[in-house]
């Protein structure tokens, strides 16, 4: 059908041909420019191939949307908070977890810096090592962070921070992996309480 066409005058460009050569039973992949040949008077008198082989970049293709195929479950099903960040700031992805953590929907996350979200005493150590990171003196970092729920209270994660570089090494985005702490932080807080007014008990019965 293709070789009909050119010999009808129509030009084929990149089409993909799958197949085994001549002496080599091996498959490969070709991209392909079929064009008719003309003589002097115009008329067509055969047909001109070229080709590629583009078998290697095929199969790096595949393994491309396998890895992203694979990426995209870990980051759906992930029991954990996953997001990517621009190193401008906003937020460009986000998973299920992350919002359920952050208590607010993916549309109100998206696009919006992490810094405006992030509790204002919590925000220097966490912005000095991003700028450590930016800078490239570290690889990675994690802390303990508070960030505002919108009802203006507090939500405690621990907080571990990536990050995608490109061949030069400089970063591509933020890769940050929250896990909920706030039961363990309230806990440990509870216990504080119950210390204190131990404490209290004692040196009043002392005093006493």
């Amino acid at each position: 059908a293709a070789l009909h066409r050119v010999l009808q005058g129509e030009e084929l460009w990149g089409l993909d041909i799958v197949g085994a050569t001549h002496g080599n039973p091996e498959i490969r992949t070709w991209r392909e420019n079929w064009l008719p040949m003309r003589n002097a008077d115009g008329e067509i008198v055969g047909v001109a191939i070229s080709a590629e082989d583009i078998t290697e970049a095929r199969e790096q293709e595949k393994k491309l949307r396998e890895t992203e195929s694979r990426y995209r479950a870990v980051f759906e099903q992930a029991a954990v908070g996953v997001a990517r960040v621009s190193p401008e700031g906003p937020f460009l992805e986000i998973n299920d977890r992350y919002c359920e953590i952050l208590r607010r929907s993916r549309e109100e996350i998206i696009g919006g810096e992490w810094k405006e979200i992030t509790h204002p005493e919590d925000l220097p150590a966490d912005a000095a090592q991003v700028d450590r990171m930016l800078r490239g003196e570290i690889d990675s970092y994690s802390i303990e962070k508070r960030y505002l729920a919108p009802d203006g209270s507090d939500i405690w994660v621990h907080l571990t921070v990536s990050a995608e570089r490109d061949e030069r090494g400089k970063i591509v985005f933020f890769i940050p992996v929250v896990e909920d702490i706030g039961a363990r932080k309230a806990a440990e807080a509870a216990l504080r309480a119950s210390e204190e007014r131990y404490r209290a008990l004692f040196e009043s019965m002392e005093q006493g």
